[in-house]
């Protein structure tokens, strides 16, 4: 949740040219032109190539009145408000499919490409007898890893909205997932959730506990292919910048969801980036590190 008080420590500190807390207030500002073209103009002076590289437009005017600060404050709070309360779209009760368009702003879809990339590893699965993570053919993408080491407000802002729309709490969290699939690359049919009894799906529970949920930012849209494959329901659900999808694992008695078994199909042209984030019925032990409360 997002009070007054930290618009205000953003504001110092943007004002004192530090990047990530301008970035976070551009991001925030989307509705409020005056508000966000005066902060873009503040980056702007320390690095024209990232505002370029960002998508943003700076503002003519060489100079913009400071901020008034009751203005901004209602500017960002209102602007987190929707954010967490955007029209959800059912697409199958039966695993809680959804989906929420305008989810990821055109800044974060970005940032996170620009800040995450050099990070990027070819993806692995867990081995189903030792846990261990092992190389696999039914995933051939590759995969940033955005331990606590590397967590910011922007990770953290996104997490917090996902924990809103999902019903559970940040901190039950893996750490995200930044995937990038080239063309021809896919994630065959598999499910999220941790199935048998063997001693390395043992080790793997310890930590959290099942995976109860899973949630997929779309970070740009596919041309051709990409598609999120639910079989079993017959739906596709299209690679679409911006948006998130989120759906069950199991269900309340932690059963498994046969019908949530699904795939990344193999994309056809351009490239897919998505931010996924895999929610587990306890605290992890990343959401003990990120979120100490």
């Amino acid at each position: 949740m997002l009070i007054a008080e930290d618009v205000m420590n953003l504001h110092v500190e943007a004002s004192r040219g530090h990047v990530e807390s301008l970035l976070v207030l551009i991001n925030y500002l989307a509705d409020a032109t005056s508000l966000r073209d005066y902060y873009t103009l503040l980056l702007g002076n320390i690095s024209r190539d990232l505002v370029s590289d960002l998508q943003l437009t700076l503002p003519e005017q060489d100079t913009i009145n400071k901020p008034d600060s009751t203005e901004l404050i209602t500017a960002v709070l209102d602007r987190w408000e929707r954010l967490t309360n955007l029209p959800a779209v059912t697409h199958s009760e039966e695993i809680a499919l959804h989906s929420v368009d305008g989810f990821i702003s055109v800044l974060e879809m970005e940032y996170f490409k620009i800040r995450f990339a050099g990070m990027l590893r070819p993806s692995v699965v867990a081995h189903p007898e030792t846990g261990e993570p092992i190389n696999d053919p039914i995933r051939d993408s590759a995969t940033a890893n955005i331990t606590p080491d590397f967590v910011d407000w922007f990770t953290m802002d996104v997490e917090r909205r996902i924990a809103a729309y999902t019903d559970t709490e940040s901190y039950q969290g893996e750490s995200f997932n930044l995937l990038n699939y080239q063309p021809g690359q896919q994630y065959k049919p598999h499910y999220d959730a941790f199935l048998g009894h063997s001693r390395g799906v043992q080790s793997i529970l310890q930590d959290g506990g099942q995976r109860v949920k899973t949630a997929i930012c779309y970070l740009n849209s596919v041309e051709n292919g990409g598609e999120t494959h639910f079989s079993r329901l017959n739906i596709k659900l299209p690679a679409k910048a911006g948006q998130m999808i989120y759906f069950s694992n199991v269900d309340e008695s932690h059963k498994l969801l046969n019908n949530s078994y699904h795939a990344g199909l193999p994309v056809q042209e351009g490239d897919k980036w998505i931010l996924t984030k895999w929610i587990r019925e306890n605290k992890t032990r990343y959401g003990s590190l990120v979120y100490r409360k």
